[in-house]
């Protein structure tokens, strides 16, 4: 887990990604509870939850990609009514990105069309931005 800063994360899936975010932070936490409880100190945590903020700045440099400010304009002139937790997503920090990963499962990936796209949960709705720069609203 020390080389996280060496490794290409390119060759990695958006879903792995997150899955990565998900169970590293949780065991950061896990981790962080026990120091907490029992005093103890645990060598490298600090490092761990370092790791995490490397991955979601990978992850939000890929929703940056696909989720383009032009095509959710386009998307709202288009007469696309969205949230406007959907219309500030791609300038979200990893922060809040990590929580919405971890507590609300609200970032990962669907299949429009066999293709794969990023999505964003908002209130048990799914919005999806295709390759083409369309928002889909799945449910």
């Amino acid at each position: 887990m020390s080389c996280i800063e060496e490794y290409d994360l390119t060759e990695f899936e958006f879903s792995d990604l997150i899955s990565f975010i998900i169970d590293m932070y949780n065991t950061y936490n896990i981790i962080n509870k026990r120091k907490y409880e029992t005093g103890e100190e645990f060598i490298g945590i600090e490092e761990l939850k370092s790791k995490v903020y490397i991955i979601a700045k990978e992850v939000k440099n890929r929703i940056i990609k696909i989720w383009k400010n032009d095509d959710i304009c386009n998307n709202l002139k288009n007469g696309k009514h969205l949230p406007m937790d959907v219309i500030i997503f791609p300038e979200i920090n990893e922060d809040i990105l990590i929580h919405k990963i971890v507590y609300e499962n609200a970032i990962n990936e669907t299949d429009i069309n066999n293709k794969s796209c990023i999505f964003i949960s908002h209130k048990r709705v799914k919005y999806a931005m295709d390759h083409e720069g369309i928002i889909h609203i799945l449910s």
